[in-house]
């Protein structure tokens, strides 16, 4: 029996038989075994190809993006299941990361699972997970892209320990801007005994205060934008 044809549905139909994407995400998250969330990529593979001849662009992506979690979860998967003996590890010695003999019966073959495949799931779940979701959400993300950010096998991963951040130099700007600025607020400081007339002033320091004054107002239109 020849496969039906995927034909377009309309937007409400079509908006009808979407995944639930959230659903998808979390069964790959939860998935503990091979061979299920090689299905699930499968299906993310064939939701794609459905949205696509839809002209459904935001499902076709959400399914991209799908089949690429799933793909990682797949490389975490294959990883465990070899360093834990249960899968055979193509190239190997027949013994597990621990040294002891491995009883593996099952291979990549078994599952239907080329080398190749496996190599691209596991360089995915080499990536750290904020790189691969932020490349997730950067046009059309594709597993090769991806998989290029992942370092080195075997590589030490870089540390992500928090760097404390020195609050003190803010802290001191911040105050003597303050004490400044509440200093000349009485405009009866500033003649005839204020700090203009006081002979320790120069005019170039004048000028630099000025200049300070612009920087730090360009500073603060900037620091509100942002925010």
């Amino acid at each position: 029996m020849s496969a039906l044809p995927i034909v377009a549905l309309p937007s409400p139909q079509l908006a009808a038989v979407a995944p639930s994407w959230q659903a998808m995400r979390t069964a790959i998250a939860q998935c503990e075994r091979v061979d299920e969330i090689k299905s699930l990529a499968d299906k993310a593979v064939a939701l794609r190809a459905y949205f696509a001849q839809s002209r459904d662009v935001e499902n076709e992506l959400a399914a991209m993006r799908i089949r690429l979690r799933a793909e990682r979860r797949l490389g975490e998967l294959i990883a465990a299941e070899q360093a834990a003996g249960r899968l055979a590890a193509p190239g190997g010695d027949g013994r597990n990361q621990h040294g002891g003999p491995s009883s593996a019966t099952t291979t990549l073959g078994d599952i239907g699972i080329p080398r190749d495949r496996s190599a691209r799931a596991q360089e995915l779940a080499r990536v750290p997970a904020e790189q691969f979701e932020a490349a997730l959400q950067t046009g059309k993300p594709s597993a090769r892209s991806i998989a290029a950010l992942a370092p080195p096998k075997g590589s030490a991963p870089a540390s992500r320990t928090p760097q404390p951040i020195d609050v003190q130099p803010v802290l001191k700007t911040w105050g003597t801007i303050r004490d400044f600025a509440a200093a000349i607020k009485d405009e009866s400081l500033l003649h005839p005994w204020g700090w203009t007339t006081h002979p320790g002033i120069q005019p170039f320091q004048i000028a630099e205060i000025r200049d300070a004054i612009e920087v730090i107002r360009r500073y603060l239109t900037a620091l509100e934008n942002y925010r």
